[in-house]
């Protein structure tokens, strides 16, 4: 039993791209209006006939109702979201954001209680630890210009 949905695509002169999707008994399913690989998208999900559901993207991401309307200034042909409808994308994005800040938290913890946190503490800021393949190493440089490394976009391999 196939699970695809017929579909049809609507390329606009603005280079704005419509994609309906519909159900087998010909209502539409899905709708959604994008610009590029998703530089702005709204996607509308429909339950007959009702929209039940909308999904804002923006460069490639989920956003919420109120990131999709900042983006949406730059679109001036890209549809309003609806207010009526509930903004899913913010609820998941807060708690996607709380469960990052709890992970961070518990690896500071983690690393304060383990093995790597007991190297001596220099009295100057020019170290710097480095954990790799399990191990930790502690780097000591002779002054603190090491931190502009911190600013480089990749790091030079000393043989320029």
């Amino acid at each position: 039993m196939s699970t695809q949905h017929p579909s049809e695509n609507e390329v606009l002169p603005s280079g704005k791209t419509i994609i309906r999707q519909f159900a087998k008994d010909g209502s539409l399913f899905i709708e959604s209006h994008n610009y590029g690989a998703i530089d702005i998208g709204i996607s509308y999900t429909f339950r007959n006939g009702v929209k039940i559901e909308e999904t804002y993207i923006s460069k490639g991401r989920l956003v919420s109702r109120k990131g999709y309307e900042k983006a949406r200034i730059n679109y001036p042909d890209m549809p309003a979201p609806d207010a009526g409808i509930e903004d899913w994308g913010k609820d998941l994005l807060r708690d996607l954001r709380a469960q990052q800040k709890q992970r961070k938290l518990e690896t500071e913890k983690r690393l304060a209680e383990s093995e790597e946190s007991s190297f001596p503490r220099p009295t100057s800021t020019n170290w710097l630890r480095v954990i790799a393949k399990g191990k930790a190493h502690l780097i000591m440089f002779a002054s603190r210009d090491w931190k502009i490394l911190a600013r480089e976009t990749s790091l030079p391999n000393g043989r320029n």
